[in-house]
């Protein structure tokens, strides 16, 4: 009998064990031998994660603002490239003998606006009508793109070759000055107020 007393309470110890195991889980004994419980592990993955996904978003931050970078430091050699090309054309111009002026020192436009830039001023008029016949004998002789140009002191200019850069003034004004209708004082009118 002894020895079923001593199976029984092994089986007894085995038994509560087992449900203690149940009720508890392993998180008891885990506690017990000093090791990290289920809730601590699921709060480090949930870290883990959160850490993973900040420096997922810091990356894609931090290539966002190296890419705005890049297209900044592009600009800013774009514009002093397109600075130097146009000290440059200012250069070839003034050896041409070609005068630039701007709207301001003219006293502006009597209306409206002008589509572009520069202009190669071939003429200019007190008359309207004496403009139209102009831009007739020029729309002739060749495929320049005339246009008349209104000031505010009453006067009409006749322009040529409507360009946005001063760079592609240059050359063109060789190509106009050829023409029969251009006079050697041809000058360019800078569209800037």
């Amino acid at each position: 009998m002894c020895i079923i007393v001593k199976v029984m309470k092994k089986s007894y110890i085995l038994v509560l064990f087992a449900v203690m195991l149940l009720i508890t889980g392993c998180d008891f004994f885990r506690k017990v031998v000093g090791r990290p419980t289920s809730d601590e592990i699921e709060v480090r993955r949930v870290a883990v994660e959160q850490d993973k996904a900040q420096k997922a978003e810091l990356a894609r931050e931090q290539a966002r603002l190296d890419s705005l970078a890049e297209v900044k430091q592009r600009m800013m050699a774009a514009k002093e490239m397109e600075a130097r090309d146009s000290l440059a054309a200012h250069t070839a111009l003034k050896e041409k003998g070609c005068v630039l002026y701007d709207l301001s020192s003219l006293k502006g436009l009597a209306s409206g606006e002008l589509a572009h830039r520069y202009y190669l001023i071939v003429g200019s008029f007190r008359d309207a009508a004496n403009a139209d016949k102009f831009i007739s004998k020029i729309a002739e002789d060749s495929a320049m793109e005339p246009v008349q140009v209104h000031f505010r002191t009453g006067m009409v200019a006749v322009g040529v070759c409507p360009r946005d850069k001063i760079t592609q003034m240059v050359s063109v004004i060789d190509e106009v000055r050829t023409k029969s209708f251009c006079p050697k004082d041809a000058w360019i009118l800078v569209n800037e107020q």
